[in-house]
């Protein structure tokens, strides 16, 4: 009977030394009948067709196990998602805000998960979970707030942005990095008024990456 489970994170065939690469295949062409050995690349993308180690590698481990691919879900597909397991739990969330939470922590299911599980508990004597909820409650990754921090300062609504300030602040994060953050979406901004004034129209700069 089985009696192991050895689980490998983000294991990058193409930063390997042959020799390496060598010793795991000498292995999964003859496995362990004791172990289930599992590859899992939640963070890291590699396109097979484009390299040669990453077609052997796979082909590989399709002859001697299983290979499936669990592709991001679209913000659409997430806000649908969101929408449901809110209304599991006796509460309703609008699209809006299925949005904006999923600004706020990203397309991790997890994380999501986690989110709408703190705020149906908060929400439970209101049935709805609101944006106002969502703002006080779930925290914000840094280019996250540092985004809502740029609009706030722009709208000239500086008793919010020294709000914003004060969440990076106590989030520990380094100065330097707000700062360059903030600088980019500066510098976006500034493509976007560029891209405006020589007639090609505000969506241009997408074009370019």
């Amino acid at each position: 009977s089985l009696s192991k489970c050895v689980y490998v994170y983000d294991f990058n065939i193409e930063e390997k030394q042959q020799a390496e690469i060598n010793l795991l295949y000498d292995y999964v062409k003859d496995p362990s009948e004791s172990t289930v050995l599992i590859f899992s690349y939640p963070t890291l993308s590699y396109n097979p067709k484009k390299s040669a180690k990453w077609k052997k590698c796979i082909s590989l481990f399709e002859k001697q196990g299983n290979t499936i691919e669990l592709a991001h879900r679209s913000n659409y597909e997430l806000q649908k998602f969101l929408i449901k397991e809110a209304d599991k739990n006796g509460c309703l969330l609008n699209k809006q805000n299925a949005t904006k939470l999923i600004e706020y922590v990203g397309n991790d299911l997890t994380s999501l998960l986690s989110e709408i599980s703190k705020l149906t508990s908060y929400a439970e004597n209101q049935n709805e979970i609101t944006g106002n909820m969502i703002e006080d409650i779930v925290p914000k990754g840094t280019e996250t707030t540092v985004f809502i921090l740029s609009n706030e300062i722009v709208s000239g609504n500086y008793q919010n942005a020294y709000k914003y300030m004060d969440v990076l602040f106590n989030n520990k994060e380094e100065p330097v990095a707000i700062l360059s953050a903030l600088a980019g979406v500066y510098i976006d901004m500034y493509r976007v008024m560029c891209a405006i004034n020589s007639g090609r129209g505000e969506k241009a700069p997408a074009e370019y990456g």
